[in-house]
């Protein structure tokens, strides 16, 4: 069976939170949280070597391996949950439309420059990121141009108001979810309307308490700190996981065991954040004509 369903971006604003919540439903499957299938062209390297790069092998480079992932699927709705879709939306939507026709699209927006924060603090608590942010926003255009991966683009993963109007105009259905929505008192009704849109049943409630893919750092985590920050354990125990759990077993059981630390974020100078509010303020007005949802609490003065 084909997907009918695709959670299309974007970075660092619920998307993978999401793909755990719908996969608990028995009317949705969803076998894999990314193929990258659909922008494979922006994956040519058979091994890159820029940091936090994409392995060659996540890629899945043809439509018979894409569908194989699919082959056993026997639910009503059947999907895939991606982050580079919406960025990549040129390059996506007419081989989504090529492989798929007219699958329901959902889009999670999150306020942009929290999404910047987020990515940013991503890569710095990771250890992989060297620059402080004005340094990083400065070097996107070159590690663009060197074939870094996606994610490394700070202040382009914010702007959604193209990628927005794209799939709006490319599809039939696209729905639309903030990314505070799918958290605290919002959560339930947010989850019961994205069942409605995908033609489930909308009175299953799936179990919301864990936030997936934080940024935060885990230096005051004694489970990171102590054993899955030390190389020597990690050496040690990487051919024993990689041979027993399957790859999002185990992403599940890494997401469950961080721990929010508020103590442990980047957060940019009050300078940095008017810029930063600046740069996205015109995209966030357009955005808000394409969804039909008033966005003022994305700005500065709020």
């Amino acid at each position: 069976m084909k997907p009918n369903f695709l959670v299309a971006g974007v970075a660092k604003a619920g998307t993978t939170s999401l793909f755990y919540y719908l996969r608990q439903h028995p009317e949705i499957s969803i076998p894999r949280k990314e193929t990258f299938f659909f922008i494979q062209s922006h994956y040519e390297k058979p091994d890159p070597k820029e940091p936090g790069a994409r392995p060659a092998n996540r890629i899945i480079r043809t439509e018979g391996d894409y569908l194989k992932i699919y082959s056993d699927c026997k639910t009503k709705a059947v999907g895939e949950v991606s982050t580079g879709y919406a960025y990549y939306y040129q390059e996506s939507i007419p081989e989504i439309q090529n492989i798929l026709g007219n699958p329901k699209i959902i889009l999670v927006l999150r306020n942009p420059v929290e999404r910047l924060v987020s990515g940013y603090n991503h890569f710095r608590n990771a250890g992989l990121e060297p620059f402080e942010l004005e340094k990083a926003i400065e070097a996107e255009a070159v590690r663009k141009k060197a074939g870094w991966d996606f994610m490394w683009q700070y202040t382009g993963l914010g702007f959604y108001s193209e990628a927005v109007s794209a799939f709006q105009s490319g599809f039939s259905h696209v729905l639309i979810v903030l990314q505070e929505d799918l958290s605290g008192d919002k959560s339930a009704e947010t989850m019961k309307r994205i069942f409605r849109f995908l033609d489930v049943d909308e009175s299953f409630t799936p179990d919301v308490r864990t936030t997936y893919n934080l940024s935060d750092s885990q230096q005051s985590n004694p489970v990171f700190r102590y054993f899955l920050s030390n190389k020597r354990i990690r050496k040690l125990l990487r051919p024993l996981v990689k041979s027993l759990l399957p790859v999002e077993l185990k992403r599940n059981i890494l997401h469950r065991l961080r721990k929010p630390n508020p103590n442990g974020k980047f957060r940019p100078d009050p300078e940095q954040l008017k810029k930063l509010y600046d740069l996205y303020a015109d995209d966030i007005r357009a955005t808000e004509g394409y969804i039909g949802r008033d966005l003022s609490h994305w700005r500065m003065s709020n």
